[in-house]
């Protein structure tokens, strides 16, 4: 499960939406690249590990880190070395690799392969909290969105430079869809509403064993056998359905 808001600072008051995760897909594999820090270089990171990606059949972690390692040394040497005030680059990959996941932060150069937490940006500190305390090693997809949800909207209401609409996508192993969008409408937004701030884990579980499918549903929905995304005229049909 990875996730973003969808805002970029720049300066003091002036703020765009822009699109912090990257999904690329290959054969037999799927990579979903989350990027904090300076934009335009994170952007060229991203850029630049797609285009190795596709040059790499079959991938592994091992394949992961080694990409990792080269783009990460080329971006600090081209971009990041020099210039001093640079705020430099963090990277959240996650990635789906035959029947294997694997996620990979980096810091400075260095990729790092994690168990199952790895957080970046502005905002981590207190993501990092939620996530440690939430998550479940054997939850389900749905389960973990609602904490990324949640998690999302704590970082965003704790950090004036954290916000817009929020993006998530799930990666599975087969025979499931290797790689889910959720959407950047309603969803996420949706998951957080429902929350009670005493009783967070509990009303979680209530939630979502109240309806085992309804984000599958939601407007921008779209996943690996289905890729283009639910409209609204869809979501609208569905629901009074």
């Amino acid at each position: 499960m990875i996730g973003a808001e969808q805002e970029e600072s720049g300066g003091i008051a002036a703020k765009r939406v822009v699109t912090k995760l990257k999904l690329i897909t290959g054969k037999e594999w799927a990579v979903v690249i989350g990027g904090a820090g300076d934009a335009a270089i994170a952007e060229n990171a991203m850029r630049a590990m797609e285009k190795e990606l596709h040059q790499k059949e079959p991938l592994s972690e091992q394949g992961l880190m080694d990409i990792a390692d080269k783009v990460l040394d080329s971006i600090h040497t081209k971009y990041i070395d020099k210039d001093k005030n640079s705020e430099g680059i963090s990277l959240v990959i996650g990635a789906v690799c035959g029947n294997e996941l694997h996620l990979i932060s980096t810091q400075n150069r260095v990729p790092q392969p994690q168990e199952y937490i790895a957080y970046a940006g502005i905002g981590a500190d207190i993501g990092i909290f939620f996530i440690d305390r939430l998550h479940r090693i054997n939850a389900d997809w749905k389960y973990s969105a609602t904490v990324a949800g949640f998690t999302l909207q704590q970082a965003m209401e704790a950090c004036r430079y954290c916000g817009g609409e929020s993006e998530i996508y799930v990666l599975q192993r087969p025979p499931n869809p290797r790689w889910r969008s959720l959407g950047t409408e309603d969803a996420p937004t949706e998951f957080v509403n429902r929350f009670n701030s005493q009783v967070v884990a509990r009303h979680l579980e209530g939630f979502l064993r109240s309806i085992p499918s309804v984000s599958e549903h939601y407007i921008g929905y779209r996943d690996e056998h289905n890729p283009e995304p639910i409209s609204i005229s869809e979501a609208d049909k569905w629901f009074k359905e």
